[in-house]
Order: C-alpha cells, then sequence, then structure tokens
C-alpha cells in the first residue's frame, strides 16, 4: 500500500449497494470502500436492509464519509428520513458531498448534526487522526487506533478539539426512530446513556458497535427488555459475547421479526 499512498486523490466510486449513486473518497485513506467492495461488512448491511423497512427513520451516531448514510437513504425511501450525526473535521467534507445527492428520487433526505453524541448535550475534547477518520473518539488514547497503528504506512497524528456533544434524547423526534446505529469507537456506553429515554418511549431495533464496557451495555439492553445478535442472528447471551456490531431488538416489540430473521439465517445454513 505505500504505492498507494504516494498517489492518493479524491476520487468517486459506485455504491455497492444504491443504484446510480456516487460516492465521494480518498483514494488511500479510504482504501477500504472501494478495495472490500461490496464484501465490506456485507452480512451487518444484509441484515440491517432486513430490519430498516421502507419510511422508516434512522439515527445514525458516526457517520464517518456518509457511506451508510446514503444506503439508509435507499433503504426508507423518500417517505422516510435519515438523521446523521458526524463532529470529524476530517469526514465532514466527504460526508456533506456524499449527502448531498440525498432527498432526491428515490433517496430520502439526511440531516447531518455536526456533533459527537454522549451522555448530554454540551462541550467536549475529540480525538481526530490522519488515519482514515474511522478512529476519531471521545475516548483519549482509543485501543482501536493503537492496533490500526501498527498496520499503518503513514505517521499516524492524532489532534483534539473541541467539539459539541448532543445527546440522542435532545432530539426533537417528529417521527418514531425505527433503527438507530451506534459506531462512535468506544464511546458507545455513552451514547446508550444518553438515549435512554428514546430507547424506553420507541424501542428502536439498533446496531451497536461494541468496543468497550461491555458488562454496562449487556446489563443496560437486557434491563431494557432487549435480546442481542451478532450478524449471522446468533443470540448473544453474556457480556463477553458483545464484540463489534452487535443488533439489538426488543424482546416483545420485535418478536415476530427475531423469529423471521433466524429462520432465514437457518435457511442459509448458519448455526443458531
Amino acid at each position: 500500500m505505500p504505492l498507494l499512498k504516494a498517489f492518493s486523490r479524491d476520487i468517486a466510486i459506485m455504491h455497492h449497494w444504491v443504484p446510480g449513486a456516487p460516492v465521494f473518497l480518498t483514494s488511500y485513506r479510504h482504501k477500504g470502500y472501494w478495495y472490500h467492495g461490496k464484501s465490506r461488512e456485507k452480512s451487518t448491511l444484509c441484515l440491517m436492509k432486513e430490519i430498516i423497512k421502507p419510511g422508516d427513520l434512522v439515527v445514525e451516531v458516526g457517520g464517518h464519509i456518509g457511506y451508510f448514510s446514503i444506503f439508509y437513504s435507499y433503504i426508507v425511501g423518500p417517505r422516510g428520513g435519515v438523521i446523521v450525526f458526524e463532529p470529524g473535521a476530517n469526514n465532514l467534507k466527504y460526508i456533506k458531498k456524499n449527502i448531498s445527492q440525498c432527498g432526491v428520487g428515490m433517496l430520502s433526505s439526511v440531516e447531518l448534526i455536526e456533533a459527537a453524541v454522549g451522555e448530554r448535550d454540551g462541550e467536549a475534547a475529540f480525538c481526530e487522526e490522519n488515519l482514515t477518520g474511522q478512529n476519531n473518539s471521545l475516548v483519549k488514547d482509543f485501543s482501536g487506533l493503537k492496533a490500526n497503528k501498527s498496520k499503518a504506512h503513514i505517521e499516524v497524528d492524532v489532534k483534539e478539539r473541541k467539539v459539541q456533544v448532543k445527546s440522542v434524547d435532545s432530539i426533537d423526534f417528529t417521527s418514531r426512530p425505527a433503527f438507530i446505529k451506534v459506531d462512535v469507537e468506544g464511546y458507545e456506553w455513552g451514547v446508550l446513556q444518553g438515549a435512554a429515554k428514546t430507547i424506553q418511549r420507541y424501542s428502536p431495533a439498533m446496531m451497536v458497535e461494541v468496543q468497550a464496557n461491555r458488562e454496562e451495555s449487556f446489563d443496560f439492553l437486557v434491563n431494557q427488555n432487549y435480546r442481542m445478535f451478532d450478524d449471522h442472528m446468533r443470540e448473544l447471551k453474556c457480556a463477553s459475547q458483545l464484540r463489534m456490531n452487535v443488533f439489538c431488538l426488543h424482546a416483545a416489540k420485535h418478536d415476530g421479526l427475531i423469529n423471521n430473521l433466524v429462520m432465514n439465517n437457518r435457511k442459509n445454513g448458519v448455526s443458531v
């Protein structure tokens, strides 16, 4: 990859899940999107596509460059909506350009909130890296960035800057949020605490990338009557099993959906 770094530039690729939608990115820093293509997080996107329905409202906490934002916009369609949070100065240039195509034709509008998400509204120090922008975090010395540094072909630099912080509970929802995605590099427990009232009121389906505070997150979700699954609908029954993308479905509200998803995965040969 050192040669690719030397010729890095802004390019556009076609979205692998949304017909006719370009994705603007940097050829080196965002190489995962074009290098892995449709296989990148395929099982996660396939499961999201089964859970999210046309007309839904999706809340995306951690938008990166907007690849998932465009995907959600396409799934929910013109009758639905997407609210995305992204505070990273290194990502905003790309996500703004990528979601500018939304709200036209079969894509719903996307509302961008340039803030981090946590327990409550305020300000906080936000750590931004110059590697991919995917390891930005409210957590100082985030362990995931340390692991990725060893694979990098550039000198990785991290800078702190003050950003606005909002809680999910502070959103004035005009319709019921049906799905919440949380991808915040180790600060997911803070996001869940700041979304407690929303979760209690609406019981949305969720996908939470869990990298820290597994015990706290597991106990919180169990107390809210959620069941947790990996991206092949294998149920996660203890905190230590919460690794990366965890799908959280309300035991009562999503009972029929859970049964259908489990049955579909069994038909596809996945042991649950």
